[in-house]
């Protein structure tokens, strides 16, 4: 067997090529949602664009540290991909981002998603004769234990962090919405008071009698735990058990977010960045997962049998955006050339060639 030996070469390789279908889904719906600026600045300055797209784009390669950035100066892959005309260093990211007007770029970047996902389609699920597209809420805590951030506090799984609420859509998990809470803040918080009242009338309930808390404690007086559920669906009462139980799916959207992009201690101090953040997260999260069904859709070319109908974002991360590159410049043009051993660049080739709002 042959000894390998090291060597620095000249040629240009990027390791996550796979970021030109992330900006091919990205680039031009920013470029019209996304304002150059939310305020004026001398002339020079690194656009608010530059800013949103960067934290996306490092959100969409699972990285939400704001040092991280600092692996992509020499990337030509990933700000051509993204539309990035002068990428931000950390501490301008960092300043940049506890800068921007709030109401105006969360209202900019909520409008960029809803684009996005209106050219999207949405798996539904069967209730009774109809065919429905679900809508998950839920509320998950993020662990931020250690940390002295704004609006970090206890939360209900006995840890200190941000309380944040999640609404999906679809059988695939779109994320439809989120807004971060602090830790302390209770789920059900301004839930209309008549649903209780409600609760009362019922005639027959499905009811849990606790003795102990999860700690294992004995209590002094049983706690009662009533599960109801109110619809007006056409169908049967255990039609809408069943779809209830599916509701926990959701749990899994949760992690993908959680672990697969690395959200889960917040970058910032601030409790205005990070939101910010987490919005950013929202549209990466949305761009991996529609990514994941694009290869789904063309499960034919792929080289392994694809028999799930949703891919985790780890797996898109995996296969499609850590595919390395060499870097081509001439004749003012930029080509990527994917290796021959490259096994999902038919795949990769052919949804570049779809229309960008795939």
């Amino acid at each position: 067997m042959k000894r390998l030996k090291l060597e620095r070469g000249k040629e240009e390789l990027i390791s996550t090529g796979g970021n030109y279908l992330c900006g091919h889904i990205l680039r031009e719906l920013a470029r019209e949602q996304l304002p150059e600026g939310f305020q004026s600045r001398r002339e020079g300055a690194i656009s608010d664009r530059d800013v949103l797209l960067t934290m996306t784009g490092l959100l969409c390669n699972g990285r939400s540290d704001f040092t991280n950035v600092n692996q992509y100066f020499e990337d030509t892959v990933f700000t051509q991909s993204f539309g990035i005309e002068n990428l931000p260093s950390e501490s301008t990211l960092r300043q940049r981002l506890d800068e921007l007007p709030q109401a105006r770029s969360h209202l900019a970047l909520r409008q960029l998603n809803e684009s996005a996902l209106k050219v999207r389609s949405f798996g539904a699920v069967r209730a009774g004769e109809l065919d429905l597209i679900p809508v998950d809420i839920d509320v998950s805590p993020l662990d931020n234990s250690g940390s002295h951030k704004q609006g970090v506090s206890f939360t209900y799984k006995k840890h200190d962090g941000y309380a944040l609420i999640f609404a999906y859509i679809g059988t695939e998990g779109y994320m439809l919405n989120h807004e971060l809470r602090p830790g302390k803040q209770h789920c059900q918080e301004g839930t209309p008071k008549f649903i209780g009242s409600c609760v009362q009338t019922l005639d027959k309930l499905k009811v849990i009698e606790r003795l102990t808390d999860p700690d294992g404690n004995l209590l002094l007086l049983p706690q009662i735990e009533v599960n109801t559920y109110w619809t007006n669906l056409p169908c049967t009462a255990q039609d809408v058990v069943e779809l209830y139980h599916d509701h926990g799916t959701s749990e899994q959207f949760h992690s993908e977010l959680k672990s697969d992009l690395g959200v889960e201690q917040l970058p910032s101090g601030k409790f205005c960045v990070n939101q910010i953040v987490m919005l950013c997260a929202m549209l990466a999260f949305n761009t991996l997962r529609t990514i994941g069904q694009e290869v789904i859709a063309r499960a034919p070319l792929a080289p392994i049998k694809i028999k799930v109908r949703r891919w985790r974002l780890k797996t898109v991360l995996q296969n499609i955006v850590y595919c390395a590159v060499r870097v081509i410049r001439h004749a003012r043009e930029i080509k990527l050339h994917f290796g021959k051993n490259c096994l999902w660049y038919e795949i990769i080739e052919h949804i570049a060639r779809s229309p960008g709002r795939t």
